[in-house]
Order: C-alpha cells, then sequence, then structure tokens
C-alpha cells in the first residue's frame, strides 16, 4: 500500500531555510518599524492637540501708578503695548508710557467750551460717541499711529527692543514714544484723534444724558437720551469736504419712547446691523427696541426681560455688536443676543435669548473690556482680581491675582490680543503680556452643542471661517464624525451587496479562462491589509514538519478547477 501524501518526507534544500529565515527576520523588523511609525505618529499628534485645551500664559509685567484716576472711565492700549490712552467721565483724554508712567500729554473733548455729558463705550478700532449738554453729539476714533524712522543722534543710545518718550512734543501736542526696532530704525507711537464737527440732535431737549454707538466702514448709528423728551435712534453720515477741512455729521434721528419706566436707563446699546436697541437697567431690566427699518417702520418695544435677579454693576457690546454683556454683584456674567423665534409672540419674531453664562474673577464685576479680534472678555472686580475669558467657549484663559486691593476701574486688551491693561482706583497701572494660546477650543465646543450668536438653541455647526472677523468660530467636529459615518455606512450598503454578487459570479458563473486572471487579482487586493494579525506565510525550518502554514488574509471564494 503507497504511502499517503502526508507522510512522504519532502527534502527541501537548505537554501531555502536560510532565505526563509532571512525573509521572516525582514517581514518582522518591517512589522515592527510600522508599528513603531504608527505609534511615533499617535504620540505626535497627541501632543499637538494636547496644547489646544491648555490655557493662556502670563507673561512680563510692568506697573506704574497713575496720578488722578478715579474718574478713568476706559482705557486703550496701542498696538505694540508701549502706550496707554485713558478717558476721563469729562471727556479728558491723556496718554502715558507704560514703561516708565511718564505722562505723553492731555487732551480734553469740548464742544461750545462743554464737557461730554455723555460718553459711549470704546468700540473696535477706537471708534466712540460723544453727547454734550446743549443736545449736540460727536462722533470719531481715539486710536494709535505708528510709523518707522531712521533713529537720531539722541535715540541711539536706547537699547534694541527697549522704548521712551521722545525729547520733544509732536506738531499735534503728544509726545510719541521712540521704540528702537532695530540697529537703524525706530518705531514712533502717538495717539490720533479723527473727529467730526458736532452736530445738533432734532430729538429731545436739554443735555445727552445716554449715547450708545455702532460705527464701521459701511454705517454708523447712534442712540441717545436726552434731558427731556423722547430718545432717538440716528443713522449718521460723515461728509469730507472736497476743499479740506474738518469733516462734517449728518444725522438722520427717529424719535421713540422708553416705555414703562420713569427714569432713564443706566446703558443704550445699539447693535451693528443697526436692527435692535437695547435700554439696560442696573435693576437688571432690559428691554429691546426693534429698529429693523426705521425710515419705513416707527421704532416700538419688542419685548421687556429681566437679564439678572441682582443689581447689574458693567455692561457691553461684545465683537460685532450684536451680543451685550453683563455682570451683576454676584459675580456672575451673561452673554445675551436676539435670536429668530416665530413664536416668540414679538413684533419681529425674535426674542432676547441668554446664549452664556459664568463667573467672573470671584466678587462684583466692575469693569469688562472686549477684545479687537475674537470674543474674549477681560473682566476686572471689586477686590482688584481680573481674569480673561473666552464669551463662545466659556474658557478660562487667564486670572490675573490682585495686586491691590482697590477695585478695577478700567481694563484694556491689546489689539493683538497679546497684553492686558488694569487701572485700579488707587492708581496702580497693571500691564501684562499674555499668550492666549487657543481660546475657542474646549472638548464642549468641538463634541457638544453650542449656542451660538443669533441662534434661538445650542447647536452642532462646523464653520471654520467667515468673511466677517467679529463672526464666531464654529469648530462643532461632531457634523464631520457623523457626516464621515452616514457616508460610510450609505456606501456600504450599496458595496456589501456589489461585492457579494460578484464574488457569487466569478465563482460560478465566470469563463474558466477569464476566472483565472481574475482571481488572482481579487486575492491580491483582498490581501491589502491582511483582516487579522498573526505570523507572516513561512516554512517550517524541520524537515519533519516541511509543510506550509496557512497565511491570515481575508476570506476568499475558491472555484471550480
Amino acid at each position: 500500500m503507497p504511502p499517503s501524501p502526508s507522510r512522504i518526507a519532502r527534502q527541501t534544500p537548505r537554501r531555502v531555510y536560510r532565505r526563509d529565515r532571512v525573509a521572516e527576520a525582514v517581514i518582522r523588523a518591517g512589522g515592527g518599524a510600522v508599528l513603531i511609525a504608527v505609534l511615533g505618529i499617535c504620540i505626535y499628534l497627541v501632543s499637538v492637540v494636547l496644547p489646544l485645551f491648555n490655557a493662556g500664559a502670563l507673561g512680563a509685567r510692568t506697573s506704574q501708578t497713575i496720578p488722578d484716576a478715579a474718574d478713568v472711565v476706559a482705557a486703550q492700549l496701542d498696538e505694540y503695548n508701549q502706550a496707554i490712552l485713558l478717558l476721563g467721565a469729562n471727556g479728558d483724554l491723556r496718554a502715558f508710557h507704560i514703561a516708565s508712567g511718564a505722562p505723553l500729554g492731555r487732551f480734553r473733548f469740548a464742544a461750545k467750551d462743554q464737557t461730554p455729558s455723555a460718553i459711549s463705550p470704546w468700540s473696535r478700532d477706537g471708534r466712540i460717541a460723544l453727547g454734550y449738554p446743549d443736545g449736540s453729539i460727536q462722533v470719531g476714533a481715539i486710536r494709535f499711529r505708528s510709523r518707522l524712522r531712521v533713529p537720531d543722534d539722541s535715540e541711539r543710545d536706547i537699547p534694541i527692543g527697549g522704548s521712551r518718550p521722545a525729547a520733544g512734543p509732536a506738531e499735534d501736542g503728544w509726545t510719541p514714544v521712540v521704540e528702537r526696532v532695530g540697529a537703524e530704525q525706530v518705531r514712533e507711537t502717538a495717539p490720533a484723534l479723527e473727529f467730526s464737527q458736532p452736530a445738533m440732535l432734532k430729538v429731545g431737549a436739554g443735555a445727552v444724558r445716554r449715547i450708545g454707538a455702532f460705527a464701521d466702514d459701511r454705517s454708523e448709528f447712534v442712540v441717545a437720551v436726552r434731558e427731556e423728551g423722547p430718545a432717538s435712534y440716528s443713522l449718521l453720515r460723515v461728509i469730507k469736504p472736497l476743499g479740506g477741512g474738518p469733516p462734517r455729521l449728518s444725522v438722520s434721528a427717529f424719535p421713540f419712547e422708553i416705555e414703562g419706566q420713569d427714569h432713564r436707563p443706566d446703558w443704550l446699546f445699539v447693535t451693528g446691523d443697526g436692527k435692535h436697541v437695547f435700554a439696560l437697567w442696573k435693576s437688571g431690566l432690559c428691554q429691546r427696541y426693534a429698529a429693523a427699518n426705521p425710515k419705513d417702520e416707527p421704532i416700538a418695544l419688542a419685548e421687556a426681560i429681566q437679564l439678572s435677579e441682582h443689581t447689574l454693576t458693567a455692561a457691553t457690546m461684545l465683537l460685532g455688536s450684536r451680543t451685550i454683556v453683563v455682570a451683576d454683584e454676584a459675580g456672575s456674567v451673561q452673554a445675551w443676543f436676539a435670536a429668530p423665534d416665530p413664536a416668540a409672540g414679538t413684533p419681529d419674531q425674535q426674542r432676547l435669548v441668554r446664549g452664556h453664562m459664568f463667573t467672573g474673577p470671584g466678587s462684583a464685576v466692575t469693569s469688562i473690556a472686549t477684545s479687537w479680534r475674537d470674543r474674549s472678555v477681560l473682566l476686572g472686580d471689586r477686590l482688584g482680581a481680573a481674569s480673561l475669558r473666552h464669551v463662545s467657549s466659556e474658557k478660562s484663559i487667564l486670572r490675573v491675582p490682585a495686586p491691590t486691593p482697590s477695585p478695577v476701574i478700567a481694563t484694556a486688551i491689546a489689539p493683538k490680543n497679546d497684553a492686558i491693561a488694569i487701572l485700579h482706583l488707587d492708581g496702580t497701572l497693571l500691564q501684562a503680556a499674555y499668550s492666549p494660546g487657543y481660546p475657542e477650543i474646549t472638548l464642549r465646543s468641538l463634541f457638544a452643542p453650542m449656542h451660538y450668536e443669533g441662534q434661538p438653541d445650542a447647536q452642532f455647526v462646523y464653520q471654520s471661517s467667515a468673511g466677517d472677523d467679529a463672526a464666531e468660530a464654529k469648530l462643532s467636529l461632531t457634523p464631520l464624525v457623523f457626516g464621515t459615518l452616514k457616508a460610510t455606512v450609505v456606501a456600504m450598503l450599496f458595496a456589501c451587496p456589489l461585492a457579494v454578487f460578484a464574488a457569487i459570479y466569478s465563482s460560478e458563473f465566470l469563463a474558466p479562462k477569464l476566472r483565472r486572471k481574475v482571481k488572482p487579482a481579487i486575492e491580491i487586493m483582498a490581501s491589502l491589509p491582511p483582516s487579522c494579525s498573526g505570523s507572516s506565510p513561512r516554512w517550517s525550518s524541520h524537515p519533519s514538519h516541511a509543510r506550509r502554514s496557512r497565511p491570515c488574509s481575508w476570506p476568499r471564494s475558491y472555484s471550480r478547477s
């Protein structure tokens, strides 16, 4: 009886064993290298992603004492963090060199020998509006201007990176700050004021007591309340004479009544699109007036809502002037905006919704400064501490301990988001450089529903960029993950039946001559990548077990020969 095929001893040349061992070593080394490479990629990705969730970091700090700081209501840093502007409640504007505290000049706003009776908050790009006792208003911008030039002999002793006030005042009365930026180059920075001539408000009587404004390159809106009479909503147009001279202001005013209150609001704001007016009282009451088309429709009260149960201590508008940020005595900070809601029952089918709420530095917030670049706010409290928060993500970027127990009266964020300034009631001015990190990134902003500006409720939205710098970055990854999974499932619904039918056809109905060409190609494709782990195909090194082990691969169909 002939021996069975499994018992036949096959003589395998030794060179086959040597090649087998070399191939095994190469395959193992390649597999290990692939695992190490994949692990290295994972470690690199983790090292790149983790810093996204870190808070900001404080840098170098400078502290000076500013005289007569009690009446300061607003502050502004220059682009290179060398000087600061302080605006007083009576229209007194002063500039100081941060490093030394030296004064750089002083200017007092006055129209017809009148000091301002109302000042709007500083908005983006230094735009501001002033109201006067005679009922006139004035709009313009307070900002810094810089220029590069060659240093003179008296400035060559300034070290590179250092700065100091210039030897003499400039033509406009301000002493510029000279910063050495290179061996043969200095940067000269000085305040610059651009204001129109005052224009009378024809609505109401007496002094302007409250004023709010928004302006950009396309439009300018001003809302004001005078001593007597109704409030006014004004569309402004700045006319620049062809023959030169200061620009003139053309005002188209529309009256509206502040309803249900026997005293003037404590804050008055107009949104960036001009469609809403917010009248706000310290009691927490907010009245929203619809002003979508004041030329054709009268401005009317749309809704009244209680923003907080506690007394409000500070309020301002966020970048873009669509969201109002308020703080109360309990240390709570809230962000409110108008959102469409057909069921709201308001004339414009919109309602005020609270998009965000978080805590301030610890005690009652006394000052709020907004960033000119993103949706960050700098909060100063009654005990002298400060914190930097991002409104959309509610992420805490910085916490600045109190250098003095004196309350914070003014705060400012540098135009480049790289420095902050905090002024206390006792005159202590703290300026600190900082790195914001990635304030818009949190686990919640990436994977949880977020309440974005202008939306009635929280949503999953991904929109990393927009045509307007004031737009929110919407970075939710959930729509991307869900979209990928949905596309994969839909593709498999079509691919799986086609694959099964193709396998049946090639196994049972395809011509043998064509099958011999198609089958190897399919099997090679199926082997990349393998469906499971295991040792590579090899031959045993012992002659008595010289049989091929079966490789691990995708299941294959067997055809009839």
